[in-house]
């Protein structure tokens, strides 16, 4: 699911943050913190259901 919605959001980033090699970084960098984040509440989420 979070891999879809990546692959949606890449494309839909290149084409905010244009193809040069300066926002390529940025992208890349968003990238991570948006893993990171979708990861977490995931994670937590998971946590929580298995407390119940």
């Amino acid at each position: 699911m979070i891999k879809i919605l990546r692959n949606i959001k890449k494309r839909a980033l290149l084409n905010i943050f244009g193809p040069d090699k300066k926002s390529r970084q940025y992208l890349k960098l968003f990238l991570e913190i948006f893993d990171e984040w979708a990861f977490n509440r995931e994670r937590n989420f998971v946590k929580r259901n298995i407390q119940k």
